[in-house]
């Protein structure tokens, strides 16, 4: 199992622009240079976009990772979807409300992936969240993806303490 990026240099990355960073066109080096990393941290390349997409907080293209008919179970979804009567989101639609409401407390996200464990169907990937929100204690979660023809149709998310 390969190890994520040591802490200096993640900071390095946020002080190169992570709170500044605005909603902008890709930029080819900076993908060629974070499938590198992903693939020193052991990542599959559905898994380097899932990454991606979120440092991106680019809601459209997290979502383009999901089934129609995709599921997101998480504790956290009556914390911004109040109306939810219970803390799994149906269909992506939904899916992308949720999103919306909780990425935009983040001015600045970046994940640090611990581990990732993966067959043809399923990804475990554990990882250390670091953002505004966080500050300097970064959230420790792990995500159980379930994959069908390429896209998630399954999230079950775990905070830890």
């Amino acid at each position: 199992m390969r190890r994520a990026p040591p802490q200096r240099e993640l900071r390095a990355r946020e002080r190169r622009g992570g709170e500044t960073r605005a909603h902008t066109p890709v930029d080819t080096q900076s993908v060629a240079h974070l499938a590198a990393e992903c693939e020193n941290a052991g990542m599959t390349e559905r898994i380097a976009r899932w990454h991606a997409a979120w440092e991106a907080r680019d809601v459209e293209r997290i979502l383009a990772l999901y089934a129609d008919d995709a599921t997101h179970a998480s504790p956290l979804v009556r914390q911004f979807c109040p109306e939810a009567p219970e803390p799994v989101l149906r269909g992506r639609e939904r899916i992308g409300e949720y999103f919306r409401r909780a990425l935009g407390r983040f001015t600045w996200l970046r994940f640090e992936i611990v581990s990732v464990t993966e067959d043809t169907e399923r990804s475990a990937f554990e990882y250390r969240r670091h953002s505004n929100v966080d500050g300097d204690r970064p959230a420790h979660v792990l995500e159980l993806l379930e994959w069908r023809d390429g896209l998630i149709v399954a999230v079950r998310v775990f905070h830890f303490s």
